[in-house]
């Protein structure tokens, strides 16, 4: 592909075709889920004061697809209901 910003519209739109593909080209990171991740938990880590982390940056991490799809204990509803909570606070 000539340009990788279209690589991610491409396979989920081949990928009910095709069942095996090979991608040649590197995606960039700044554009990935894990990238989005380590910066939020980032920026929570920085505007943490006095031993509490400001709420829209600590809901964004609890938030992103990653950490809602955790299984914590053996449970998949506990993040939800955790961020849900936070909320209501």
């Amino acid at each position: 592909m000539p340009h990788p910003d279209n690589i991610i519209p491409l396979l989920s739109e081949i990928s009910a075709y095709v069942n095996d593909f090979n991608i040649s080209m590197g995606y960039p990171l700044k554009r990935s889920s894990l990238y989005s991740l380590f910066e939020f938990i980032f920026n929570a880590q920085l505007s943490k004061k006095e031993g509490a982390y400001y709420a829209k940056d600590y809901l964004k991490v609890l938030r992103h697809p990653l950490v809602k799809i955790l299984n914590l204990l053996n449970n998949e509803t506990v993040t939800r209901v955790l961020i849900h909570k936070i909320e209501e606070y």
